[in-house]
């Protein structure tokens, strides 16, 4: 039998495990922020911040350039290097990469959270 590894071994374990997880945490993040705009649309919710943009802008630009390239990286560093047979990507190329597109994201979101002239 296997020993199991830890959450965070297993997620450095390949380019595609933690580059997948951020773009799963960036699906779980606009999901949430656009249903609550739409929802803060209908309702009147007064409270809920506006950004500077046109809301629906906002939720273009982040799942075209915030919510698919960590899928599409994770996938090409994994498969690249053996099409092209080569040496595999290490941990230290792939998690700052990981780590900067989903923190990158998150302050993007939080961005469009901002209040008007700040």
């Amino acid at each position: 039998m296997k020993a199991r590894q830890a959450p965070t071994a297993s997620l450095a374990a390949a380019p595609h495990r933690s580059l997948f997880f951020a773009g799963t945490v960036a699906v779980l993040l606009a999901m949430t922020w656009w249903t609550l705009e739409l929802a803060s649309q209908r309702f009147g919710w007064v409270r809920w911040p506006q950004p500077t943009i046109p809301p629906v802008w906002g939720h273009a630009m982040l799942i075209q350039y915030g919510l698919f390239p960590p899928f599409m990286f994770g996938f090409l560093m994994t498969t690249f290097p053996r099409w092209m047979s080569g040496p595999a990507v290490p941990p230290l190329r792939y998690l700052p990469v990981a780590g900067g597109v989903l923190g990158g994201y998150v302050l993007a979101h939080i961005g469009l959270l901002g209040e008007h002239g700040c």
